[in-house]
């Protein structure tokens, strides 16, 4: 059986050929199964739909609840939520447990409104019929984040907003025509 490597501990390519062998096959291995290993393996991440009509319908006829990530290309803290977050094992081992759906605040303005987003990344736990049941703000590491959304599963009866990070969300301002962000620019789509 070959040991595995973790490539990162590599920072430029080996050129000598048989010494490059050799250090390969003395490097020491990551131990397996380590957050580390997942990432540099490129876990996947949750598996997110971008329709909420499909996603609600799926909810009914599954009985799980829904979680809606809001987002928006041009947001930082998004694309650390989808690289980290959504990555994360505690999230993708609790993710079969619901319906996942990703919508951009850019081309679901009138949802994001509806909904009262007013920062990137906002997740929400709805149940099948739409109704609110839970919202986070914010790119937490996986474990908080699991965290809320084993509350909010708890708590489907109630609702309460779990404001994760503030400092890690984009604060967005809804104008008429979309929305805007005074931190990282201005969308006008919408």
């Amino acid at each position: 059986m070959a040991a595995a490597v973790s490539w990162s501990r590599w920072s430029r390519p080996c050129t000598a050929g048989l010494a490059c062998l050799t250090l390969l096959l003395l490097a020491p291995a990551a131990p397996a199964g380590s957050v580390e290993d997942d990432r540099i393996a490129g876990a996947a991440a949750v598996d997110l739909g971008s329709d909420l009509d499909w996603a609600l319908d799926a909810a009914r006829k599954s009985g799980r609840l829904v979680v809606a990530v809001f987002g928006a290309v041009w947001c930082p803290y998004c694309t650390r939520f989808k690289e980290h977050t959504l990555t994360a094992p505690e999230v993708r081992s609790i993710a079969p447990e619901f319906v996942w759906v990703y919508l951009d605040v850019d081309l679901e303005v009138g949802l994001a409104r509806k909904y009262d987003v007013e920062s990137t990344p906002h997740t929400l736990v709805l149940r099948p019929d739409g109704t609110k049941v839970a919202g986070a703000a914010g790119a937490p590491d996986g474990a908080p984040f699991r965290a809320f959304l084993e509350s909010a599963r708890a708590a489907a009866e109630g609702s309460k907003f779990f404001n994760l990070d503030d400092s890690e969300s984009t604060k967005l301002t809804s104008t008429p025509e979309g929305f805007r962000s005074l931190s990282v620019g201005s969308s006008t789509v919408g």
